[in-house]
């Protein structure tokens, strides 16, 4: 995100604050081209999500959090670098995480099972930490999903077109109302 720029939302024109840097309708790059996009059902309602952001009550959020970013100290796992921190629920970070550790870490490993051990022993230690269940923290976690899915895709520059698609689906499905 350091080489990319928030751009007015091409369906809405908003430059709002409250959709800091994950407009999920796109991003240009600093030459002002797109860096990607989405359908416009599924950036509206991800711009629906983000407006309800930064609430009162919500925490701060890391925004960034992957293996890389966590250091071991004396006195046990720390977070660094807190540059996309924002105000938000403690769901959308795990969100952030389950999608970095079950998507694209797969990409840069040599052994795919690695990513997906660390994602449950996140899942399992979050749980662990705020007393609830990893049921109901996958369920709220996926609430926030589609702004982690497109975001890591704007991160990460085009992405592949199976995995786009893939994505983009699981998306849609966590937008739809539920009945």
């Amino acid at each position: 995100m350091r080489f990319l720029r928030p751009s007015a939302c091409p369906f809405t024109g908003c430059r709002r604050r409250r959709r800091p840097f994950i407009c999920a309708a796109g991003w240009t790059t600093p030459s002002g081209s797109r860096a990607t996009s989405c359908p416009k059902h599924i950036a509206s309602g991800i711009l629906a999500l983000i407006d309800r952001l930064q609430q009162p009550g919500d925490g701060l959020c890391h925004g960034d959090i992957h293996p890389e970013n966590v250091i071991m100290t004396a006195d046990g796992p720390r977070l660094i670098d807190w540059t996309f921190s924002i105000r938000a629920p403690a769901a959308l970070d795990h969100g952030f995480a389950h999608i970095s550790l079950t998507e694209f870490a797969l990409d840069v490993t040599d052994n795919p099972q690695r990513p997906l051990a660390v994602n449950a022993a996140a899942q399992s230690e979050y749980a662990r930490l705020s007393g609830k269940p990893v049921a109901a923290l996958r369920q709220a976690m996926e609430t926030w999903l589609p702004i982690a899915i497109v975001r890591y895709f704007l991160l990460m520059g085009r992405p592949t077109s199976e995995r786009w698609r893939r994505m983009m689906q699981r998306a849609e499905a966590a937008l739809r109302p539920q009945d």
